[in-house]
């Protein structure tokens, strides 16, 4: 072989080892990131199980938010400092239960900056001394009714509307 021809395989042989292929060749599709650079998927359940006294709150595709470990409850107030009890939007059979600004996490593939928005129902009455009121938390993109305890009992709006309700 002569150094020119030796010279040109050599070149080749590094450019396959380099990934340098010309499109349509074989080579690694770099239209796509590589799998150890795209986020981490969004954990929709409770990897490893939760502790005794909560329960895993799963989520769907529809959920920007992790699955999480949380608390039942019936009003905040259940639910310490920096707590919210919220009967969550979107997740049928689960009842309300203890969130924080950081529990549950965001989905990783989801960016602080995405677009936002909460539906969450009008302010009512739960009980005679339960107010349920639109509860909206952008940084892990809750959405939900809050149930806070009204000691004074609660009034659901004029007419008997739920959208005025409010603790006495």
């Amino acid at each position: 072989m002569t150094a020119g021809l030796r010279g040109v395989v050599v070149a080749a042989l590094l450019a396959v080892a380099a990934g340098c292929l010309p499109s349509g060749s074989g080579g690694p599709d770099l239209s796509v990131p590589p799998p150890d650079l795209l986020p981490p998927p969004c954990a929709r359940d409770c990897t490893p199980s939760c502790l005794p006294g909560f329960m895993c709150v799963k989520t769907g595709a529809t959920q920007d938010y992790a699955a999480f470990c949380a608390t039942g409850c019936s009003t905040s107030a259940e639910c310490g400092a920096g707590g919210a009890c919220v009967q969550l939007l979107g997740l049928v059979g689960v009842p309300s239960v203890c969130v924080k600004m950081d529990t549950p996490s965001r989905c990783p593939a989801v960016p602080a900056d995405a677009p936002f928005s909460c539906l969450a129902p009008p302010a009512s009455c739960k009980s005679a001394s339960v107010l349920a009121k639109p509860f909206s938390q952008m940084g892990n993109r809750l959405c939900g009714a809050e149930l806070v305890d009204c000691p004074n009992g609660c009034m659901d709006g004029p007419d008997g509307g739920a959208g005025g309700a409010r603790c006495l």
